[in-house]
């Protein structure tokens, strides 16, 4: 917790390295996305799936480190929840799709059947790439998909916590301001006597 121009901002340190590990990973397979396309001919690497699904991971994790920061009002705390799951949830997606095509690709690669294939694919040159580099890279890309998957679910486990602790069992403002001029405003019932008469006589003189 921190002031920032007068206003209270909330530093989520969790937040933030679940983005740097989004971050992280989404890099990784930008770069494993445009080395697989150049040293793999397969139809994963053509479609650069490790490619694209690499920068919306990345952008996940550049949307939570910013709503790391956010100022600690209502509005902002339930925004940075939308967009952070909503990303989330793509991420999640994506990376699923990416685990079930790359074990495609390294089935291909341990036992030379062609599954999952299109056809605008021809798989007669496969076999004659250095196959020792193809499963490499594509168990890589493989392994960062399923790590991805399980950042993924981390972090809308921590979505749930988060959305409980900040604004799930937070009391209403309009509530709390209304409670707060009640409890400060003097009942009519408890001002003195002495001094509704004094009021009372002064005006009735004037």
């Amino acid at each position: 917790m921190g002031v920032r121009d007068g206003a209270i901002v909330y530093f989520d340190g969790v937040l933030k390295l679940l983005g740097v590990s989004h971050g992280l990973f989404g890099g990784l397979l930008i770069v494993l996305g445009i080395v697989v396309r150049i040293v793999v001919d397969h139809w994963t690497s053509i479609m650069l799936l490790a490619l694209w699904i690499g920068v919306v991971i990345a952008a996940t994790g550049a949307i939570a480190v910013r709503d790391s920061n956010m100022e600690n009002t209502d509005n902002s705390r339930k925004y940075y929840l939308v967009d952070f799951l909503l990303f989330t949830v793509i991420s999640l997606l994506l990376s699923t799709m990416l685990i079930v095509c790359y074990s495609m690709a390294v089935h291909t690669a341990f036992t030379s059947e062609e599954i999952g294939s299109f056809t605008w694919y021809s798989d007669n040159s496969f076999l004659n790439q250095n196959m020792l580099r193809v499963k490499i890279f594509t168990i890589l890309v493989l392994i960062l998909g399923c790590l991805e998957f399980l950042l993924c679910v981390v972090s809308i486990g921590y979505f749930a916590y988060s959305y409980r602790r900040d604004y799930g069992k937070k009391p209403r403002a309009d509530n709390a301001t209304y409670s707060s001029y009640h409890n400060q405003r003097p009942a009519h019932d408890d001002m003195p006597f002495s001094y509704v008469n004094e009021t009372y006589g002064e005006n009735h003189h004037l």
